[in-house]
């Protein structure tokens, strides 16, 4: 199943890409770079393109491989920030 068949989430919601395409600690990485299997805005894994649903009410890009995108040190506050405010801390209110 392609991801723009599938709903949007309900709103309020964000979205956090990864934008190192290549990782010593992801395999499928390895694969979509060698073989050039997505374009070059790519997570290692999916294309940022694909995961920008209609409907985000905010995106924020952390530089990580899709496999660490919830390891990176900046992963966690901007998740805390959304449930709090609902928005990333550069937009979320004072």
């Amino acid at each position: 199943m392609h991801i723009r068949s599938w709903p949007a989430p309900p709103t309020p919601y964000g979205i956090i890409v990864g934008s190192v395409s290549l990782s010593l600690f992801n395999p499928t990485s390895w694969m979509t770079n060698a073989f050039a299997m997505l374009p070059p805005d790519n997570d290692g894994t999916l294309c940022a393109d694909d995961v920008l649903l209609p409907g985000a009410t905010h995106v924020e890009r952390v530089h990580a491989n899709h496999s660490f995108i919830m390891s990176h040190p900046h992963t966690a506050p901007l998740v805390a920030s959304f449930i709090n405010h609902g928005a990333f801390p550069s937009t979320a209110p004072p």
